[in-house]
């Protein structure tokens, strides 16, 4: 997964009020797992706000959209080795 962190600025705000009010926006693509999904959400905060958010928002969008991940074949129960030694 790439994440892209970037500033949401409100202009209309004093300097003050901007620093208060600082949201980061969170970009994440699956291209790199050739997955053609790009999910965006902000987090209200600095960028180490997001980074901290970024593992539950990456989680919650492979849960969301569980379809469009391979998902892991499951194993072959084995046979327990106590019932393979009495068939010899």
């Amino acid at each position: 997964m790439n994440k892209v962190f970037s500033s949401v600025e409100d202009t209309k705000s004093s300097e003050a009020l901007r620093q208060l009010r600082k949201r980061t926006k969170i970009t994440a693509d699956f291209l790199d797992e050739e997955i053609g999904l790009v999910a965006e959400t902000t987090v209200g905060g600095d960028e180490e706000k997001a980074l901290k958010y970024a593992p539950v928002f990456e989680k919650d969008i492979r849960e969301n959209f569980k379809p469009l991940f391979p998902q892991p074949k499951p194993e072959e129960p084995k046979e327990p080795i106590d019932f393979i030694e009495k068939k010899r």
